[in-house]
């Protein structure tokens, strides 16, 4: 399963966790099968024309959830229209996220 975890920093695993999709700097994909950790420059952070928005990356990804510290009423509902699943988080790094997770100690908020 491939999931998002909006970050600020491109630190890898020691990546600072962000609440909401459009402010994050990165996407940190993580595919929970492989264990494999794959970063995607957020380029459309500053309303940039002609690029991708974060939520069509997650789609062409075929993200299955996404874990932040929150998002926005708007976020989510766009989330819950295309079947992905938020969980909430109030780790501080991408380590921290993926630890919770593989223990199960995340619970899905929508």
């Amino acid at each position: 399963m491939w999931i998002c975890i909006p970050t600020k920093t491109n630190e890898g695993y020691g990546a600072r966790v962000v609440s909401y999709l459009a402010h994050a700097q990165y996407l940190m994909l993580y595919n929970t099968d492989l264990h494999y950790l794959r970063m995607i420059k957020n380029k459309t952070r500053h309303h940039t024309y002609g690029k991708k928005k974060p939520r069509e990356i997650i789609r062409d990804c075929h993200v299955q959830a996404v874990i932040s510290s929150g998002l926005g009423k708007k976020e989510l509902n766009t989330l819950e229209h295309m079947g992905i699943k938020f969980y909430q988080t109030n780790d501080k790094n991408v380590e921290e996220v993926l630890e919770h997770l593989d223990k199960s100690l995340l619970q899905e908020t929508m």
